[in-house]
């Protein structure tokens, strides 16, 4: 009797027979794709939430900077108009003799120290992403070294106001010594208006009078340095700082928080 012996193929399925390298480079190239793409879409939406709080950190500082040129503007009108008041004053205090109407000299004095203004500007936005570490969304090289460079050169304009303030507190002390406090006083309480029957000035002594003068004068010359830059630097930056972030931005005339 003959013996048949068979030979048997292994059956892949069932003895885990070897795979070919295609399918293992098809499983990692599938898996690598998945990946990829994860990580791309990924990716893109946070460059995209990026981008949109950009976007809405810079309306936020146009918004600060319209602020600013607001208040530079009121600043100039009202400061400018105090300058005139400063010339008037001195003017009849070097003409003053006694006996005279002292009116005008009291409701100058009194109006001085009250219609000036110091002059304010917002740099919450600026500070925000300064101290959040978020200046960094602000990709625009340009548009960054602007918006820095206008704040930074606002440092300057904090030390003349305080400059300004020390000089404001020099001239109340003056007034003491010159201006009768009731009727100062009495200024005050009708609104700043003039006021009839002022006394006359506490003293005619020359070296009191000239020693206000000369306080008075350094208020002015504080005062007027601050108007100065501001008309000159502040608000022409503030203003050319707008057109460059609304046109780098594409930002339209009014934003939505404007309507």
């Amino acid at each position: 009797m003959e013996v048949h012996h068979h030979s048997h193929s292994p059956d892949p399925g069932l003895h885990g027979g070897r795979k070919k390298w295609t399918h293992y480079f098809w499983e990692f190239f599938m898996l690598f794709l998945a990946v990829t793409l994860g990580f791309f879409v990924e990716n893109k939406r946070e460059h995209y939430i990026e981008h949109k709080r950009e976007k809405e950190y810079v309306k936020q500082l146009v918004q600060d900077l319209k602020t600013d040129t607001a208040f530079f503007l009121v600043s100039i009108s009202a400061n400018t108009s105090n300058q005139a008041r400063m010339d008037s004053l001195i003017v009849l205090l070097q003409q003053y003799r006694q006996g005279e109407s002292t009116e005008d000299m009291y409701y100058l004095a009194r109006n001085i120290t009250s219609r000036g203004i110091s002059t304010q500007y917002s740099n919450r936005t600026f500070e925000q992403l300064k101290n959040s570490g978020s200046l960094r969304l602000i990709r625009n090289t340009r548009v960054l070294d602007s918006v820095t460079l206008y704040y930074e050169s606002l440092k300057d304009l904090d030390i003349r106001l305080q400059h300004r303030l020390q000089r404001l507190h020099n001239l109340f002390l003056a007034n003491e010594d010159l201006f009768d406090g009731w009727a100062l006083t009495g200024i005050a309480d009708s609104g700043l208006k003039k006021i009839s029957h002022t006394p006359p000035l506490l003293t005619n002594d020359k070296a009191t009078i000239s020693r206000y003068i000369t306080r008075l004068g350094y208020y002015k010359s504080a005062d007027e340095a601050i108007i100065g830059r501001i008309r000159e630097i502040y608000l022409p930056s503030a203003i050319r700082l707008i057109a460059l972030l609304k046109r780098e931005y594409h930002l339209s005339e009014r934003t939505p928080s404007e309507k």
